[in-house]
């Protein structure tokens, strides 16, 4: 008997199936019929259980190597955080700044040869439209 297409066990059921395994009270064969698991997957689930048997008795040393790690994404995320609040508050004064400039003083903030940002980007972010940079008045 095969398993059941899109099958899952849980972690517990995978467990109850190895520590019965372990027992070997039935043949690898006779476990996979009774449970319509394949023998290769019960033997994977053996080796992962076995490789991983020290963390029931260290419990505590593989939630700390993780609740480090959690601290450590924590105190980053505070950082990013800030600096993006910092960066924020500097665009927006800049923009008040920027709104009180007439357009010539707004042209001549436009770099046309910035590595960055293209012409169209920085009317955008100046507030002027691309067709204004670029009309010259008939005399």
């Amino acid at each position: 008997m095969s398993r059941k297409k899109g099958q899952t066990y849980t972690a517990e059921q995978k467990t109850k199936i190895v520590l019965e395994m372990l027992k070997e009270e039935m043949t690898t064969s006779q476990l996979a019929s009774k449970y319509g698991v394949t023998s290769q997957s019960l033997g994977k689930w053996k080796q992962q259980f076995l490789e991983n048997a020290s963390l029931a008795f260290d419990v505590g040393g593989a939630t700390k190597a993780y609740k480090d790690e959690i601290e450590e994404l924590k105190s980053e995320n505070e950082q990013l955080a800030k600096a993006l609040g910092k960066a924020t508050v500097k665009a927006e004064w800049a923009v008040g700044k920027l709104k009180s400039l007439d357009l010539i003083e707004k042209r001549a903030l436009i770099e046309s040869r910035h590595k960055q940002l293209s012409i169209s980007e920085q009317c955008e972010l100046i507030g002027v439209s691309r067709s204004s940079f670029y009309y010259t008045p008939c005399l």
